[in-house]
């Protein structure tokens, strides 16, 4: 968020032999991510432009691949390698395994939080049950001596 259109900007990475390239580029559009740091570390440029300065020539190093269904990622993995028999294809959970332990563990976060606020709002609703009863145990008996059957009872509480 440190630039904007029309300003020029310098692209550094590494080619093939870990020497390090860079090249200027001047800026056309800005992306924007939900997350801050995809902003800071993800460029988009012409195919040729980007072969030249890498000095790889018309080689691909990665292809992408957004699907649909983020948290099981095999079956469209599955379907790639079937079409793609020469190439290597990898899940986004094995190309970062940091972010799928996280997304694990924040899905056991998540579900020890529901199981706290239900336990917590279970004993709110039991507190409150159990007062309605203790503060009308004579308006039951009577109810019960003058002949009212248990489940009517049950129903009115």
């Amino acid at each position: 968020r440190e630039t904007r259109l029309g300003k020029r900007i310098v692209v550094m990475s590494q080619d093939p032999e870990n020497a390090i390239v860079d090249r200027g580029f001047r800026i056309v559009g800005i992306f924007r991510a939900e997350l801050e740091n995809r902003e800071e570390s993800i460029v988009y440029a012409g195919r040729d432009v980007v072969q030249a300065m890498l000095g790889v020539g018309s080689d691909i190093s990665e292809i992408a691949v957004l699907g649909h269904e983020y948290r099981t990622p095999e079956a469209l993995t599955t379907r790639i390698r079937a079409v793609a028999t020469d190439f290597e294809v990898l899940s986004w959970l094995k190309l970062d395994p940091y972010l799928a332990t996280m997304m694990q563990v924040m899905d056991g976060f998540v579900l020890v939080w529901m199981v706290v606020i239900f336990l917590a709002l279970s004993f709110g609703l039991v507190n409150t049950l159990m007062m309605a009863i203790f503060e009308r145990v004579r308006e039951i008996g009577l109810m019960r001596a003058l002949g009212m059957r248990p489940s009517a009872i049950v129903y009115q509480i």
